[in-house]
This record gives C-alpha cells, structure tokens and sequence, in this order.
C-alpha cells in the first residue's frame, strides 16, 4: 500500500465517520440546504429564546426598581405630612 491508497483509505473513513455522526445528529446527508436550513432556524430560536429573556430580565429590573421607588415616595410623604 503506498501512500495515495492509505490516503484515500482515510478520506473515505472520515467521510463515513463523519456521515454516520450527522445522521445520529439527525441530519440529512443527502441534502445539504436542507441541513443548513435547519441549522438556520435553530439559531434563530435561539436568538428569539435570548431575546425573551432579556426581555423578561428587564421587566422584572423596572418592577423591581419601580417598587422600591414608590415605597420610598410614600414613606417621603408619610415623614412630612406627620411632621407638619
């Protein structure tokens, strides 16, 4: 065996390899923009997943904050309509 035959040997493992793990992954070989359409949109959810989230992180910051400046705000007044 030279070493053309142990390289072409080794490219078709590794294409094998590589085939038989998309396709535990769940992907198409035979398509390719299908599998990329896939991936595609996947990255999306995640982005909108990502987006959701910071979302929600705000909205939880602004109640937050907003409570605890209206118990200040009341306490402020309580303080001066006892003191006058």
């Amino acid at each position: 065996m030279n070493h053309d035959d142990a390289r072409a040997i080794a490219a078709a493992a590794a294409r094998e390899a590589v085939e038989r793990t998309f396709v535990k992954m769940g992907l198409d070989t035979r398509d390719p923009r299908e599998a990329q359409a896939d991936m595609a949109y996947l990255r999306s959810q995640r982005r909108a997943s990502e987006r959701v989230g910071m979302a929600l992180r705000i909205a939880i910051y602004t109640t937050a904050i907003t409570g605890l400046l209206s118990m200040l705000w009341i306490g402020f007044k309580q303080a001066f309509a006892q003191g006058s």
